[in-house]
């Protein structure tokens, strides 16, 4: 499941709509969201870097105060650093606040700068970089929520996470492969995800031929459709690792669950209950044995789908209703951006 970062002013909009805006992107995506106060100081804490670095998408809240904060401020121009270097997405959402203020810092933004420059006379090189960051940001396309207007605001939060799930795909699948939408296409129909029933379905064939890429681009393509999502990677090595198949099976249902890695308690009746009653998507990478793949198949909710890639076409017998697609060479079609 991909990461997404929310950069926003605590004060101004944590208790309510960043807190909604949190539940509502967290159905889809791993979301981080910073916990703590965010005043404490010049320099972001040490984990945020991280969280942003590892993000497809950051979504900034700029609200009243956004420009008060240094912590906020910092924060943004690291994502925009992400931005240059990396492709990450970048969503503003202008809540209460005019663009222009943001963008020519006006308003409250303006009075944030004031101060700013009391305290920082001899930085005028980190203004700088602030004032550039949030002329930047406020250029790009976002959306822009007022309260004296009649837009219900649960349903501008809808907006804005539909706006996310269809984004361009991450920079990991999103590589112009001559021929992988036709794949994609045969792939799709043979889930039909329409149905019902609870399908896997086997990308079969040699190493280093395409299979982890075209499975990563159906986990991406569909897995806005699965209340449960799991995307497990290399099973083959992890199988070997300290606490073997079961740790393996316990990442999965962390996964699926949005749990803690140490939580005490996963391979419950109550979460296998609920696990059964709920429709999942399970992609597994390099599944290389019988016992791996007997050891992850789990019971799953209808409408339920399982993609497993693997060079051992025997591995399809541990799952029922199993499709198997042979995935042909697609190295000699790969263009790079």
């Amino acid at each position: 499941m991909f990461l997404l970062f929310i950069s926003f002013h605590g004060k101004d909009t944590r208790i309510k709509f960043t807190n909604h805006l949190y539940v509502a992107l967290s159905k889809y995506f791993r979301t981080f969201i910073d916990q703590k106060e965010l005043e404490k100081g010049d320099e972001i804490s040490s984990a945020l870097p991280k969280a942003i670095e590892e993000a497809y998408v950051s979504v900034v809240v700029f609200s009243e105060n956004y420009a008060s904060s240094k912590w906020c401020l910092n924060e943004l121009v690291k994502i925009l650093e992400c931005k240059k270097d990396q492709g990450q997405i970048v969503i503003p959402v202008f809540y209460e606040v005019n663009p222009s203020d943001v963008r020519n810092q006006r308003g409250s933004y303006g009075q944030a700068f004031e101060k700013h420059e009391q305290d920082l006379r001899h930085s005028k090189d980190k203004l700088q970089k602030w004032r550039n960051a949030l002329t930047e940001a406020a250029d790009i396309s976002g959306w822009h929520f007022q309260n004296d207007t009649d837009r219900i605001e649960s349903n501008f939060i809808k907006d804005i996470v539909e706006d996310v799930l269809h984004r361009k795909l991450p920079f990991e699948v999103n590589k112009k492969i001559v021929g992988i939408e036709k794949k994609y296409e045969e792939i799709e129909l043979l889930l039909n995800i329409g149905s019902g029933d609870v399908r896997t379905l086997g990308l079969w064939g040699m190493g280093g031929i395409g299979k982890t890429t075209l499975a990563k681009y159906a986990y991406a393509k569909l897995s806005f459709q699965f209340e449960r999502r799991c995307l497990l990677e290399n099973v083959r090595e992890k199988s070997n690792e300290s606490g073997g198949l079961s740790a393996l099976r316990k990442v999965c249902l962390y996964e699926l669950f949005d749990l803690p890695l140490n939580a005490r308690y996963v391979e419950t009746p109550i979460l296998e209950r609920k696990l059964a009653g709920e429709k999942s998507l399970i992609v597994l990478y390099y599944v290389a044995t019988l016992e791996q793949a007997e050891n992850l198949n789990m019971c799953l909710g209808p409408g339920s789908r399982v993609i497993v890639t693997t060079r051992d076409k025997q591995i399809f017998s541990q799952f029922n209703e199993c499709e198997i697609y042979e995935v042909k060479p697609l190295n000699k079609d790969v263009l790079k951006l």
